[in-house]
């Protein structure tokens, strides 16, 4: 079967209207596929009043994400820290668990891995000026 010159012309609109369906359909279906997000956060401390951590073992962690292009996405835009509590912490030198939970993720995502697993935090009191004195 050969398609003609007239058959071509007289189904122009049928054409396009196939061709943007297609292209909706591959979006819909690139768009569902999941993906995998490696991003390095900052980590903050939360102290009890008067103690601060002077020394951790990293300041940083690596989180792999995996969710829906989309969300990933939004992902991208927020969270450039992990809020770490040690305010039941008493001063000295602890291991510390890195906490999969405090991280607020969007539907669809989930938090595959987070390396360092454990951090190891000094607490004391700062020192200030008045110290020396």
């Amino acid at each position: 079967m050969s398609l003609h010159p007239a058959y071509i012309s007289s189904n122009k609109g049928y054409l396009v209207v196939s061709f943007f369906v297609a292209l909706s359909l591959w979006v819909v279906m690139l768009g569902k596929k999941d993906t995998t997000l490696v991003r390095h956060l900052k980590v903050v401390f939360v102290t009890e009043k008067g103690l601060s951590v002077i020394k951790a073992s990293s300041n940083e962690v690596l989180v792999k994400l995996e969710g829906p292009r989309i969300s990933i996405l939004k992902m991208r835009s927020i969270n450039d820290s992990m809020t770490i509590d040690v305010k039941e912490l008493s001063e000295g030198a602890h291991k510390v668990l890195v906490p999969k939970d405090s991280l607020s993720l969007p539907v669809g995502v989930k938090l595959r891995e987070v390396t360092p697993k454990e951090i190891w935090v000094k607490v004391q009191e700062p020192i200030t000026k008045e110290s020396f004195e």
